[in-house]
């Protein structure tokens, strides 16, 4: 956040770094989305607040259970 040039945009993965770049960036009041596009990892059932806008790559956990599930009965 310090360079004097920053990109375009910030993909953040997984949702336990996405929550710290959130606050980092609020505290550093990155101004979002004139100066940087970002996109964000979040879990559906674990979500957290994200107050400015952002896209969100959301995991649907439950879904990814159930076909581990399958995999393991499958086997």
């Amino acid at each position: 956040l310090d360079a004097k040039s920053r990109p375009d945009g910030l993909l953040v993965w997984p949702d336990e770094v996405a929550q710290g770049a959130v606050t980092a960036l609020l505290e550093r009041r990155v101004n979002i989305p004139q100066d940087l596009h970002v996109a964000l990892h979040v879990n559906d059932i674990l979500a957290y607040p994200c107050p400015f806008p952002a896209t969100l790559m959301v995991t649907q956990v439950g879904l990814w259970a159930d076909k581990l599930i399958e995999m393991i009965n499958a086997q």
